[in-house]
């Protein structure tokens, strides 16, 4: 069973949040997020995933085996540094043309070691 984080618990994270929670391949394990509002929304609708502010927690938890980023597209790139450089796989929301680097799609598509563990092809 993969161990996954959500980074970002808005919009678009609810939805991650909530489509991670109800896989039978994957584990939600914990969401970050800087708003202490949304952190409130996810203890209360999924009370046995990890809620924190810091990202150096998701990044430094071993257990933790991949990061979905769903963070505000000016946050994706470094993120995103951050999750590869913690071994982490990474999947991101953000668009295309959003990020202030060039455009890399390794950076925006599941790792196909996390997507085969899901059950996806």
């Amino acid at each position: 069973m993969v161990q996954i984080a959500v980074i970002g618990a808005g919009d678009w994270g609810k939805n991650h949040i909530r489509t991670f929670a109800q896989l039978p391949d994957s584990q939600l394990s914990a969401v970050c997020d800087l708003d202490p509002a949304r952190l409130k929304y996810v203890q209360a609708n999924y009370p046995q995933v990890k809620t924190t502010t810091q990202i150096k927690e998701i990044m430094n938890d071993q257990a933790i085996e991949a990061v979905v980023i769903a963070s505000s597209a000016v946050s994706h790139y470094a993120l995103t540094q951050m999750a590869l450089m913690a071994n982490k796989d990474e999947g991101g929301t953000g668009e295309q043309g959003t990020h202030p680097m060039p455009y890399n799609p390794q950076f925006c598509l599941y790792p196909r070691r996390l997507v085969r563990n899901l059950g996806h092809r």
